[in-house]
């Protein structure tokens, strides 16, 4: 499948939101809406790409659960030297596990979970059972949010960030079981999904956050989908895992050098990072494509 200009442009701004969150933003909702755009597009994909599932999923997954093992490490030496090695290992074992010294690492086993778990739904349903389904999991998630929201937040790292992203698992499932239907339909049903999410509103990190993602996915995947936007900014996509991985590394070090907070602080990690990722692209490609 090949890419499109508009999706990887939209990688970056959502990248970008991310590392804002983390900065931390002063509009954490809108920031945090970039993880849900990722979890979308990838659920997407995966379900699309389901009639090569054993080769390509398989390969993906090995990858991402490589990287992930990777940075575990990194982030684990980084504790060790910090002296913090304690603080972690103090947590539950899952969290010891799955996230371990650096709690953005959640998302990468938990992106390959997404992925053999949508891609084995697209095999075995079928396409109307997907559209009713994922559209009643969402509805109903979105409007019982004030009872599991604060259920999850109390399971702590990373499971609270799990249950959180699993409604956007349902949004990419649908998006990809509509995408056959003529572009009304398609249109019926991004309005269907945004509609959904009204009642979740009021939700500190729900309402306006998943607004926010699937207004930023549903246009791109469902109703403009010939690419309507062409930047010359797209190529850079492939650095966006890289700039994920070690955005936390540049937000203590220019701390320690600077007083800067917010979107500003943000900005700085993020080009920084950009230009970090990009120059071991370019000196070591090999090494950038296997860990990155």
């Amino acid at each position: 499948m090949s890419r499109r200009r508009d999706i990887e442009f939209l990688r970056i701004i959502a990248t970008f939101l991310v590392v804002w969150y983390h900065c931390p933003s002063d509009l954490p909702d809108i920031a945090y809406s970039g993880l849900i755009f990722f979890v979308i597009v990838s659920t997407h994909f995966s379900v699309l790409e389901a009639a090569v599932v054993e080769y390509v999923s398989g390969r993906r997954i090995g990858r991402i659960l490589g990287i992930w093992l990777i940075w575990y490490c990194v982030y684990a030496a980084i504790s060790v030297m910090d002296g913090k090695i304690n603080h972690y290992l103090g947590g539950s074992v899952g969290a010891l596990l799955l996230v371990g010294p650096a709690v953005h690492l959640w998302y990468l086993p938990f992106l390959a979970a997404v992925i053999s778990v949508s891609t084995k739904i697209a095999l075995v349903l079928r396409r109307p059972i997907l559209l009713v389904g994922v559209g009643a999991f969402y509805s109903a998630s979105m409007w019982l949010v004030d009872e599991w929201r604060p259920w999850a937040m109390g399971l702590g790292v990373p499971w609270a960030q799990y249950v959180h992203a699993l409604p956007a698992i349902s949004v990419g499932v649908l998006f990809a079981a509509a995408s056959k239907l003529d572009w009304q339909a398609r249109a019926a049903f991004l309005l269907f999904m945004l509609t959904a999410t009204l009642p979740a509103w009021h939700a500190v990190g729900v309402g306006v956050t998943y607004f926010a993602g699937v207004a930023l996915a549903g246009p791109i995947l469902l109703v403009w989908r010939q690419g309507w936007l062409v930047t010359k900014f797209a190529p850079l996509s492939k650095y966006m895992l890289g700039i994920y991985l070690i955005h936390p590394i540049l937000i203590r070090g220019i701390r320690h050098v600077l007083e800067a907070d917010g979107v500003v602080l943000a900005t700085l990690v993020f080009l920084l990072s950009l230009a970090a990722v990009a120059g071991i692209y370019a000196l070591a490609p090999r090494i950038a494509r296997a860990v990155m």
